[in-house]
């Protein structure tokens, strides 16, 4: 699993592609995808802990920088859902 830059995170979600962040050793998995390619700008972002999805939220693409940097601060590493 190849770790991914936080402008390659943004263009890969903005191309459509879903990924995910991660801490090392935790279960905790968070996921972010676009919503909807038609429009664009809402990110949806769903958190999973050991397989159990809990409640998604959604922000807007101009949001997505500073949550991306808030996550790399707390030391999540970015990888693509494949």
């Amino acid at each position: 699993m190849k770790t991914l830059t936080i402008k390659k995170a943004i263009s890969l979600i903005t191309s459509g592609k879903r990924i995910y962040a991660k801490k090392d050793r935790s279960y905790q998995k968070i996921y972010m995808w676009l919503e909807s390619k038609s429009d664009g700008w809402f990110i949806n972002i769903e958190t999973e802990l050991k397989n159990k999805k809990n409640d998604s939220i959604w922000i807007t693409k101009k949001q997505l920088q500073d949550k991306l940097n808030f996550l790399n601060r707390e030391n999540y590493k970015f990888y693509l859902d494949e």
